[in-house]
């Protein structure tokens, strides 16, 4: 069970901290906790009063302590969510600090009854901070990466489960097997799922998105990343060049690009190591929780590389989006170096 599903089991059973703070990159995980803390706190009928989200790049820790303290909309409990929280957890000087972190954490220390408050950071945290090390203490530190492991079924599953809360809260209602569908097309990055969601709503008619709508999901997305893959496994500099120039000229945008391709590098790793251990595609499939022709394609793909090849390349592109979701640099950069980092380690493996 990794952090965020203890957290989530946690807070069903009633453990519920006034303060959490989440970090790391995976949206899944923090939606996950998130959505459980309005279900314990607040209530469905009052989630669009009681669970406000704000901006955490110019939001002074005074402006935050008063909402907390402030009275519910419904007269019970509330989520306040802040969401890139960097500028309350740099360290020095502004926005009220360290004043306003002597408030906060005076809250803290007698948390209004029935309040939660959410810090959401995709970048780390310096956990040395004393609001940091406060919630840590509390035990609502919260480690959202995703695994390797999760792209499988369980995370699969868990998006299509989040689409179709994405539908209800909005009055809409998907198809039966629509949500899975969408997954199995465009994997399970919630940014990317809630954008085809979004262009899907468009279409529906009397609250219901049909199977109609699926056709407005970007096409040939999975293909692309492929190609480029393979372009990667060969070396071909050039060749992987123009693949990315198509994939992007579609209109995903290089942070995309560096997640689909560590998707699919993930599962070329995972695929190649079921089948040294003698698992054909259908069966690998069936372990990992893919679609069988995605892993099929990926084991094809996976002969071109080492298994540790594999391995530097997930290293080089979750340090690239990382690095990126920390300012520290752009996304395109990001994405070039993760590219030819790949290409450099890229070596073919005799008879696969």
């Amino acid at each position: 069970m990794t952090p965020y599903e203890r957290t989530v089991a946690s807070i069903r059973k009633g453990d519920v901290k006034p303060a959490y703070l989440l970090s790391g990159p995976s949206r899944l995980a923090a939606e996950a906790v998130r959505e459980a803390l309005e279900a314990a706190q607040v209530g469905p009928a009052r989630a669009a009063l009681d669970s406000p989200r704000l901006p955490g790049d110019e939001l002074p820790w005074d402006e935050l302590v008063a909402l907390l303290l402030a009275p519910s909309w419904g007269g019970g409990g509330r989520v306040v969510t802040v969401d890139e929280p960097a500028g309350l957890l740099a360290r020095g000087s502004g926005h009220g600090r360290p004043r306003g972190e002597a408030a906060f954490l005076a809250w803290l220390s007698r948390p209004t009854p029935g309040v939660t408050v959410v810090l959401r950071s995709r970048a780390p945290v310096d956990a040395r901070h004393p609001v940091a090390r406060a919630i840590k203490e509390l035990g609502g530190f919260v480690d959202c990466r995703q695994p390797a492991e999760r792209l499988g079924r369980a995370g699969e599953r868990e998006a299509a489960e989040w689409a179709g809360r994405w539908a209800s809260a909005r009055g809409l209602r998907l198809a039966p097997g629509l949500a899975a569908r969408l997954v199995a097309a465009v994997g399970a990055d919630l940014d990317r799922l809630e954008r085809e969601l979004e262009k899907m709503a468009l279409l529906a008619e009397g609250g219901a998105i049909g199977e109609d709508a699926f056709d407005v999901v970007s096409g040939d997305q999975e293909e692309g990343v492929f190609a480029l893959v393979d372009a990667l496994g060969a070396r071909d500099a050039r060749r992987a060049g123009r693949e990315l120039e198509r994939i992007l000229a579609r209109g995903e945008s290089p942070l995309g690009v560096l997640a689909l391709v560590a998707s699919q590098i993930r599962i070329m790793r995972l695929s190649k190591e079921l089948a040294q251990a003698g698992l054909g595609p259908e069966a690998a499939a069936r372990r990992i929780g893919a679609n069988a022709y995605r892993v099929r394609r990926a084991q094809e793909a996976a002969r071109r590389f080492r298994t540790e090849e594999l391995a530097r390349a997930v290293e080089a592109l979750w340090q690239a989006e990382w690095r990126v979701k920390a300012g520290e640099w752009d996304d395109e950069g990001a994405l070039a170096w993760a590219l030819g980092r790949i290409v450099a380690h890229a070596d073919p493996e005799p008879g696969g």
